[in-house]
């Protein structure tokens, strides 16, 4: 069975190019312990996550 978790951080310091601070969304492969996809976002999200993630 394949399982994945989300999980969003914002990173401390780390400012993008308009001086607002950097979100990371990212995808992760429970077993074997993969990082599958991260992605900045513009505007940190709310959770829970209950749209499809933006993987475009």
């Amino acid at each position: 069975m394949l399982q994945l978790a989300a999980d969003g951080k914002t990173v401390r310091g780390a400012r993008d190019a308009d001086g607002l601070q950097l979100h990371l969304l990212g995808v992760y492969q429970v077993d074997p312990g993969v990082m599958l996809a991260q992605r900045e976002m513009r505007h940190k999200p709310h959770e829970p996550c209950t749209s499809p993630l933006p993987w475009t």
